[in-house]
């Protein structure tokens, strides 16, 4: 993996239809913003031999420096598998996302699909194209269960407004303790 790059809590589940679900967060302590950022995913079997490997991203275009996102797979295997590997790449990028946009309330509400909503404001200028609220559910122990998002084209936001948000995760695993949001305008 490129130095800089860490993997937290990360966490593996197999859901009840047999689909192998892999989440976590991506800490960008590199020297830069990160775009076209991939997340590799090796999986080995109990010989220690890699019987699978699978890549996403993570939710936004550009992971700033500093910052952490998460990422979530959702993979049927045909194998079974007894550990993975997590690595990550990306380019250095001269692109800033907004970082100044404000969450000022916010509720979550338990169930399948989980929801949290909430309002946000932009108290700067006007965004170029979105904005994006990263929502990252937590178990008890501080593992990623659930990754969700929602985009508010920049029209909706323009400089001094609020505008509502509706974070939807279909398919949270068991045990939701806590979440976090994040906001980044583009």
């Amino acid at each position: 993996m490129p130095p800089g790059w860490n993997i937290l809590n990360d966490t593996s589940y197999t859901d009840g239809l047999g689909r192998v679900h892999v989440l976590g967060e991506l800490y960008n302590n590199t020297e830069s913003n990160q775009q076209d950022v991939l997340v590799t995913i090796s999986f080995y079997n109990d010989q220690n031999l890699q019987i699978a490997e699978e890549v996403t991203a993570p939710v936004v275009q550009v992971v700033p420096q500093g910052n952490q996102v998460p990422f979530s797979l959702e993979t049927e295997l045909r194998f079974s598998y007894v550990r993975y590997e997590v690595s990550v790449d990306g380019e250095m990028t001269g692109l800033q996302p907004r970082q100044d946009l404000e969450i000022l309330n916010h509720t979550g509400n338990p169930g399948a699909p989980y929801h949290i909503t909430g309002e946000i404001r932009n108290s700067g200028e006007a965004l170029s194209t979105y904005a994006q609220v990263i929502a990252t559910l937590y178990d008890g122990a501080g593992q990623v269960v659930g990754v969700g998002y929602d985009f508010l084209p920049a029209g909706s936001l323009g400089p001094g407004q609020t505008a509502p948000f509706e974070v939807i995760i279909e398919q949270p695993h068991e045990g939701i303790v806590s979440y976090a949001l994040m906001v980044l305008g583009f």
